[in-house]
């Protein structure tokens, strides 16, 4: 009966996995704005064929110019937070973790750049780590490697399933489960010798799911919620390998009683998870198309349309090469003067500025939309010059917010992380 059950949690880790789809393509987008690639969006031409929109920009002749402002961005914000933190504004009761964990505060900025990016902000708190003595430790999970069902209550208690994926040295591997379940070195050897050839068999195996990086071990960890023979509810982690293969199982040994994960997605109204990145990813689009138009004007301006009659074309020179001669600045067109009409020049005006206040008004409104003025991006305004440093505090605080229910939903994170830390510390379950 156990089996079945393992094989039951097992399969169903898979479905969850499938489900995650939707969600990682979406994260995947908002990071890549991020960090500067922003024309990677798949869009269709005109004949319907799907192609990535910067090779479609230079079908047309155009240069994929961006300006990234969503990283600014990001950077002004986790600035702000730091500066907070330092003040312990954050912090209930300040020193208490720091005691037992080090660098919380660097882990935590990381974390809180994922959590502007993607919205999720997850991190695993345990002492089971065999590599770092068993000590108390916090880790920051990327969402590529985490799952669990889907829920709606923001503090994750209609979680029933969660977990994560490991890739594990060799050695981890052996020192975590060698002699668990009757399985010493050479069987567990086995077993993930057998799991490389037997993942292909599996229905619709996801092959992030089962393959590990190069030179580690793919190991997958399970937390359930379960009853126990006396109905008492409990939660239980199983340890499995890429085909299934348990390798491990037992209840929770912490005082607290449950999974080791501490979880925290924004806004998760009715269970979506719409990201700060995500409110301004689409007026960087338009801002960046701005900046491509205004581009064009200029390259345009600086050499128009050259108006070429066949009469007095060369008869040695090809077209080709008359276009290249035409666009070097120092280039030389030798025709044959026959004919009253002679090569022309058509060139546009550089006189419209429409474009210009577009961008100017799309910048405005991307601060606006992002709930970040200039004083807490470090911009000076036209009053800076004159304005008192009191009033330039003010004004960061004002920014500040805007802010604030996104840094106070963190700070609820970090309190549950916080609490979930000193109950790993206390004794553990026999």
């Amino acid at each position: 009966m156990s089996s079945q059950i393992n094989r039951r949690v097992f399969d169903t880790v898979v479905e969850l996995w499938g489900t995650r789809v939707p969600l990682m393509n979406m994260r995947d987008r908002l990071k890549r704005y991020t960090y500067g690639d922003q024309w990677g969006d798949i869009v269709y031409d005109d004949n319907g064929v799907r192609i990535i929109e910067s090779e479609l920009l230079k079908r047309s002749g155009r240069r994929p110019v961006s300006n990234n402002l969503i990283r600014r961005l990001v950077k002004a914000v986790i600035g702000r937070y730091r500066e907070m933190a330092v003040s312990n504004l954050w912090y209930d009761t300040p020193g208490t973790t720091s005691d037992i964990v080090a660098d919380l505060d660097e882990l935590d900025c990381r974390l809180l750049e994922e959590f502007l990016i993607s919205g999720m902000a997850i991190q695993r708190v345990a002492d089971d780590d065999p590599l770092a003595g068993h000590i108390p430790c916090v880790r920051n999970v990327s969402p590529d490697k985490f799952f669990c069902n889907a829920f709606r209550d923001p503090a994750g208690a209609d979680i029933d399933m969660v977990g994560m994926l490991h890739d594990m040295s060799p050695a981890e591997v052996f020192m975590r489960f060698a002699g668990k379940r009757g399985m010493n070195s050479q069987k567990l050897g086995h077993v993930f010798e057998a799991s490389r050839n037997r993942i292909n068999t599996l229905p619709s195996a996801p092959a992030d799911l089962f393959i590990a990086e190069p030179g580690r071990l793919r190991v997958i960890e399970v937390w359930s919620r379960e009853f126990d023979n006396a109905r008492n509810l409990l939660w239980r982690v199983r340890w499995f390998a890429p085909d299934g293969t348990l390798l491990d199982s037992y209840t929770s040994p912490w005082a607290h009683g449950t999974h080791p994960f501490v979880v925290k997605f924004y806004p998760l109204t009715d269970g979506e998870i719409h990201s700060f990145v995500e409110d301004v990813v689409e007026q960087q689009r338009y801002i960046n198309r701005i900046i491509v138009l205004i581009d064009r004007i200029m390259s345009t301006s600086a050499k128009g349309v050259l108006l070429f009659p066949t009469s007095q074309k060369e008869s040695k020179m090809s077209w080709e090469e008359i276009c290249k001669r035409w666009a070097a600045p120092d280039g030389v067109i030798p025709i044959t003067g026959n004919g009253p009409h002679i090569p022309t020049q058509v060139s546009g005006t550089n006189g419209d500025l429409s474009a210009y206040r577009l961008l100017e008004m799309e910048l405005k409104l991307f601060d606006r939309t992002a709930g970040v003025g200039a004083a807490l991006l470090g911009e000076a305004d036209g009053e800076s010059a004159t304005q008192g440093i009191e009033k330039l505090r003010a004004k960061v605080e004002n920014a500040t917010i805007a802010l604030a229910d996104i840094f106070y939903t963190f700070r609820a994170h970090i309190r549950r992380r916080d609490t979930k830390l000193n109950a790993i510390c206390s004794p553990r379950q026999k």
